[in-house]
């Protein structure tokens, strides 16, 4: 849709062109036909700070199963 406010802020529309969680796509009750609107408003401070975090560790790149990765995510 176009830039709101400053930065890095931004609206779109978004639509489903693949499911890699089947099951867990079906628990939020979503189809393919689905339309969503995705709405970034900033915070670009707080990731980078997570981000510098994960550096400092020095375990690159990180493994999508590890311990490491789930943590970095859930920081997010």
């Amino acid at each position: 849709m176009g830039t709101i406010g400053m930065g890095n802020h931004f609206a779109e529309f978004l639509s489903v062109k693949a499911v890699f969680m089947e099951e867990e796509f079906k628990k939020l009750n979503l189809t393919s036909e689905d339309v969503f609107l995705l709405i970034h408003s900033g915070s670009r401070s707080y990731g980078e700070s997570i981000y510098e975090k994960e550096m400092q560790k020095g375990i690159h790149p990180l493994e999508e199963e590890s311990t490491e990765f789930k943590e970095y995510m859930s920081a997010h």
